[in-house]
């Protein structure tokens, strides 16, 4: 009987279709890079740059807006984290 009322054949088979899951995306991807399919290097290497200088700019962007707050605990006047420190960057840029 080919169901799947033994543990055994469920574990197989469960082995299989991960190895399969897995396989094929891999597979594909070593293909492509293998054989330069869609300029992927040229892709890949934007993706990167891109994405370095995103959060470069967004780890500069709210070290400006917080470190003017950084000892505002302490103060007798106590502010609203980043109240217009982000705002008056964006006015001069």
């Amino acid at each position: 009987m080919l169901g799947g009322s033994s543990p055994a054949f469920t574990v197989v088979a469960s082995a299989l279709l991960a190895a399969a899951a897995i396989g094929l995306p891999v597979a594909l991807g070593l293909a492509i890079f293998k054989h330069r399919l869609y300029d992927i290097d040229l892709l890949i290497n934007r993706a990167l740059v891109y994405g370095a200088l995103t959060s470069t700019l967004a780890l500069v962007y709210f070290g400006i807006d917080r470190a003017p707050h950084a000892g505002a605990a302490a103060s007798a006047y106590p502010t609203r984290p980043g109240a217009g420190s982000a705002q008056r960057l964006v006015a001069l840029a």
